[in-house]
């Protein structure tokens, strides 16, 4: 059996949410929260274990109805959306902590090529990475070390073809070369063995759940750009449970079944990705199910 060390995590516990939200309130217009800051996970083992105990629950995706983009909020973001990572995980060397800025890299650009499939240009714009933006800028030198080609130039063009608002058929082939340029770096990290993917996986999922939680309180939404992150990485994660790395064996593949249905499962979490609040009430069952596999004490029983 897998187990899970953790050393130095300074991840927001669940229990601190209410005080992340009061917090976040007060530096809403003035600095844009870097979650992945709270990254210093250490994980010296596969997490199997943990996604062994994932639950079947499934309510479908509900229907998107789109409202008009609100401008207001994203004139700020678009001069804020560089995110870095302070983990200590060395990316040059760690395939988890250089694997998971990879999937956060991808849910962002997952999330803005599906505003722009919806017709909502300005938003998919605040998601789209630039060079100079941290998230990637950070993963240079490991592109460096690893022996991989950059991509700045294909992340310039998709910027450049969604700020032109170019048609949807260009936006996609520009995101289809960008996440093909992903995907070779991917490749220089074991990103086909289980528990490294495993525990990229359970990153993802735990970033997503800090998304949701500063964009949504209450049922009001606070923050529509983290919430579409949440979304994004969600994406992501349900990806990785389809990657080759989970058909080692029988095992394997349940694992990769569960969190599928587990990601499936969360979709009424998002009715529409620019909502004017969220009314379902199996939301907190939900967030609260996911908490639960999140929970560090949870994974190592």
């Amino acid at each position: 059996m897998f187990t899970i060390e953790r050393v130095g995590d300074n991840r927001p516990k669940i229990s601190d949410v209410s005080l992340l939200r009061i917090k976040m309130k007060d530096l809403m217009n003035s600095e844009r929260i870097d979650v992945l800051r709270r990254r210093t996970i250490n994980v010296t083992t596969g997490c199997c274990v943990v996604l062994m105990q994932l639950s079947v629950f499934g309510p479908t995706f509900a229907s998107e109805h789109e409202i008009t983009e609100s401008t207001d909020e994203y004139s700020s973001i678009q001069d804020a959306n560089a995110e870095s990572t302070s983990g200590e995980g060395d990316l040059a060397t760690d395939d988890v902590e250089y694997l998971t800025q990879l999937g956060l890299l991808r849910g962002h650009l997952t999330v803005g090529l599906e505003l722009y499939r919806r017709s909502l240009p300005k938003m998919a714009e605040t998601h789209m990475k630039h060079p100079d933006a941290e998230l990637y800028a950070d993963l240079v030198p490991a592109f460096k070390s690893r022996g991989c080609r950059a991509f700045a130039g294909e992340l310039t063009d998709l910027a450049r073809v969604v700020s032109e608002r170019s048609s949807l058929e260009d936006v996609a082939s520009k995101y289809e070369l960008l996440g093909a340029a992903i995907h070779r770096c991917e490749l220089m990290a074991q990103n086909e063995n289980p528990e490294v993917v495993a525990q990229v996986t359970m990153n993802l999922l735990r970033d997503a759940l800090s998304e949701y939680e500063i964009g949504v309180a209450d049922g009001a939404i606070e923050n529509v750009h983290e919430f579409q992150d949440a979304w994004g990485f969600t994406q992501v994660a349900e990806n990785y449970a389809r990657s080759n790395a989970f058909q080692t064996d029988a095992e394997n593949r349940l694992i990769a079944q569960r969190i599928q249905r587990l990601v499936g499962s969360l979709e009424s979490l998002w009715p529409s990705l620019n909502p004017t609040s969220i009314d379902d009430p199996e939301v907190p069952r939900l967030l609260d199910q996911l908490r639960s596999y999140l929970n560090p004490a949870a994974q190592l029983r």
